[in-house]
């Protein structure tokens, strides 16, 4: 199974389609719940086979994350890939009109998010692992997106190096 956050637009909605074109069994979350079921009818529409549920969550919420990826490990066995795709992007050209309830809520969804996706998909991997080790041909995958826009001076996003010393830590997990 693979797990991708951020599912119902953008970036998370292709990976998923992509994803489910390749075959693989899927558990998507997003805090868009309409959006998000939306994209597991089009992908059940486009690939009949393909076994895919969703869950809304909002990424933010570590306890929330948890529960989920323990409740997809029962559902589906096995985890194989997570996909952190979920994260927001407040176009403010300045970083002096930046509230601190934006500057909170972006770093809560981008970092603490991605944080919580990681912590608890390689909790269950240590597990799996302990039971059964991968083999040269298995194993699992972690893919951290950035997926804010980039407009020269508008970029206004301020996780992306936190992600990124994320994703070296997870890297030497």
């Amino acid at each position: 199974m693979h797990s991708a956050s951020g599912a119902a637009s953008g970036i998370g909605r292709a990976v998923a389609l992509l994803l489910a074109e390749r075959g693989a069994r899927l558990a998507l979350t997003d805090l868009d719940s309409d959006a998000g079921r939306a994209v597991c009818a089009e992908i059940r529409e486009r690939y009949p086979l393909t076994d895919v549920v969703f869950a809304t969550l909002d990424c933010a919420d570590e306890e929330a994350v948890g529960k989920l990826m323990r409740s997809f490990k029962r559902t589906f066995k096995r985890i194989d890939g997570l996909v952190n795709s979920a994260g927001i992007h407040i176009p403010t050209p300045e970083a002096h009109n930046v509230t601190m309830d934006v500057w909170s809520r972006t770093m809560d969804v981008n970092a603490r998010g991605t944080f919580a996706f990681c912590k608890h998909f390689l909790n269950l991997v240590a597990h799996e692992q302990e039971l059964e080790p991968p083999t040269a041909t298995g194993g699992y995958s972690i893919v951290c997106v950035d997926c804010a826009p980039w407009s020269g001076r508008e970029r206004t996003r301020f996780s992306p190096s936190s992600e990124f010393a994320l994703s070296e830590s997870v890297a030497k997990s």
